[in-house]
């Protein structure tokens, strides 16, 4: 089975760099395109695939096509898919609208998040008439994937896809919040990624919900509620809906 990226943007070579750590899919059919001739021969020399001359070659020597360009550059994209499946990780554009850039074709939608470098991903698979094994099989490799139907994407992309950076965001305020209390910011950025890691986990693997994990960290008169306190007084689960739907409004906008 061969690979070929269109576009090698972040999200395409993060996903390419996880398929070569899981020491589990021949770097040697990973095929790449991109305009950028220079940085494409670069990073694919760096991770051991294929450089294409232009898209169309890309597509000629690959059995699934991944579709890495950004959404507003779908419509500028001329292509032969020649029947391969096509596989787009482009938010804000929906089945119904690749048809209208491409014509009818083997569309898959996903919706991978940067953790698949290292093979920890979150990634949603939505397919427009049939399953395919070897695409699954391949996301597989990255993490965890999560079939369903196309118009459950957008919240998806709130849960999976763009909450990494939200995550991101809470990670570096935690870690400056503390370095008055004699941490380097290195040291502090371990600790809470450590245990953000470690929580989880105990997420995954309790019987409890959050809610009761919560109320089991803290205890009346204690530090833990005290910084809950103002999480309340700030109405952070609100902020959080708030930020989710915001994410899932503006990918149902679609591009225009």
């Amino acid at each position: 089975m061969k690979l070929g990226f269109i576009g090698f943007g972040n999200m395409s070579m993060a996903m390419v760099e996880g398929l070569k750590a899981s020491k589990k899919f021949n770097m040697e059919n990973i095929y790449a395109s991109a305009q950028n001739k220079e940085k494409l021969k670069n990073n694919c020399e760096k991770l051991k695939i294929n450089a294409t001359k232009d898209n169309q070659d890309c597509i000629d020597k690959s059995d699934l096509i991944f579709i890495g360009v950004k959404p507003e550059s779908l419509h500028t994209l001329n292509l032969d898919f020649k029947g391969k499946p096509v596989i787009s990780m482009a938010a804000k554009t929906n089945f119904e609208s690749l048809e209208t850039f491409f014509g009818p074709q083997n569309f898959y939608r996903i919706m991978p998040n940067l953790n698949v470098k290292q093979n920890m991903g979150v990634i949603a698979l939505s397919h427009q008439y049939e399953k395919n094994l070897e695409l699954y099989y391949t996301l597989s490799l990255l993490g965890h994937v999560y079939e369903m139907e196309e118009h459950m994407i957008s919240g998806f992309i709130a849960l999976a896809g763009s909450s990494p950076a939200l995550m991101y965001r809470f990670i570096d305020a935690l870690s400056d919040a503390v370095l008055d209390e004699g941490f380097t910011k290195q040291e502090a950025l371990e600790i809470v990624s450590y245990t953000m890691m470690g929580s989880a986990q105990t997420v995954l693997n309790a019987k409890e919900s959050p809610k009761t994990l919560v109320e089991k960290v803290s205890s009346k008169g204690g530090t833990t509620i005290e910084g809950l306190k103002v999480f309340d007084d700030y109405h952070f689960e609100d902020t959080m809906k708030k930020a989710a739907r915001a994410i899932i409004d503006k990918d149902k906008m679609g591009m225009f």
